[in-house]
């Protein structure tokens, strides 16, 4: 039998997964249990979803080269320094952070971060926000690939959708990939997972909080 997580024994459960997933990975009875549990809680779980892909993944993918330049003449020196939370969690990442100036001083985030990714969640009241970047591609289409340029040339500079009564805007800049996800505990009554207004303005507030070469 499942046994249902409040959001902050998951976001615990989130990290601890992070921190030994290779481990687990050979663990049978329990990665059974995990998948099982994933597909039970859906969204919910899709830190841990992004983290087991990337991490074990990565060998078979190559990371995409991040236009620096643009970055750094994006980034805002911040008038207050950010919550050692958000510092300490982004140290290590190699793409340029985004966040929501509305959540970037929000001590109460959950951050996952590595090398070449990186997902930032809050639990407001009655949703769930995360955001998301990566910098990893297949190797088998080559970034300077023709026709991969043209699809590039092609993509809106964001896209906003509805998918399993989820809000979400995927974005990219300085070549590198980012999502920002809302999901509502009331998604048929909840304003914020009926209209994009609520998603428009995350996205319309983002600003660079951090990243490195």
């Amino acid at each position: 039998m499942l046994v249902l997580l409040s959001k902050k024994e998951r976001n615990l459960f989130t990290i601890s997964f992070c921190e030994n997933y290779e481990s687990l990975l050979f663990d049978q009875p329990y990665f059974i249990f995990l998948v099982g549990y994933l597909l039970y809680e859906g969204f919910q779980m899709r830190l841990i979803f992004l983290t087991l892909l990337t991490l074990t993944l990565l060998n078979g993918r190559g990371v995409l080269d991040v236009e620096w330049s643009s970055a750094n003449k994006a980034q805002q020196k911040p008038t207050v320094p950010y919550p050692k939370v958000l510092v300490e969690g982004i140290k290590s990442v190699t793409l340029p952070v985004y966040l929501s100036s509305s959540y970037a001083y929000n001590k109460k985030m959950t951050v996952v971060a590595d090398k070449y990714f990186y997902s930032i969640s809050f639990d407001l009241e009655g949703a769930m926000v995360l955001f998301e970047g990566d910098r990893t591609f297949q190797e088998s289409v080559s970034p300077q690939n023709p026709e991969f340029k043209k699809i590039m040339q092609k993509t809106l500079a964001v896209e906003f959708s509805k998918s399993e009564e989820i809000m979400m805007a995927e974005y990219q800049r300085h070549g590198a990939n980012y999502t920002i996800s809302v999901e509502c505990d009331k998604p048929d009554t909840d304003k914020r997972c009926l209209k994009e207004d609520f998603i428009r303005s995350l996205y319309n507030s983002l600003n660079m909080v951090g990243g490195h070469p």
